[in-house]
């Protein structure tokens, strides 16, 4: 898949395949063997997917099962008008969508995000723990909340 293949620093034997600008000191590059970095940054930089379309829906198996992905969020606001129903994210459409997203994203073995716009919301993705074993629900879009 294009995505992950692009996201990922190509390593052949211990070299990168293709060069690194701009190598900065924060980076570690200058501490450590540049192709054990690159091992490392590809095991440490997840590969993050949002589904903000019908399309990503009625492909979201196929999305949730390529190689290389991490996790999988949700876009309702953008999915409500991708659905016909704009500026509605709490619409029956987008919110059953989201649920087969995240029960996907179980079978798959993938991490899910909950994106709640309201307590309810919160409340529901916090009864779901059995759908989402290492999901996280961010909150505002920014705070990061592990689910326990």
């Amino acid at each position: 898949m294009l995505i992950t293949n692009t996201t990922k620093h190509k390593i052949s034997e211990g070299k990168a395949v293709y060069g690194l600008l701009n190598a900065v000191p924060f980076t570690g590059f200058w501490t450590v063997f540049i192709g054990r970095y690159l091992a490392e940054a590809n095991r440490e930089i997840p590969v993050v997917l949002m589904i903000e379309g019908a399309e990503g829906l009625r492909n979201f198996e196929e999305i949730a099962n390529a190689p290389g992905v991490d996790w999988l969020l949700e876009g309702a606001v953008d999915l409500s008008q991708s659905l016909g129903v704009a500026g509605e994210p709490f619409h029956s459409s987008v919110q059953d969508g989201i649920t087969g997203l995240a029960e996907t994203c179980r079978k798959a073995d993938r991490h899910f995000c909950a994106l709640p716009r309201n307590v309810e919301q919160l409340a529901h993705w916090r009864a779901q723990v059995f759908l989402l074993d290492e999901a996280v629900i961010c909150t505002s879009g920014v705070h990061v909340q592990p689910i326990s």
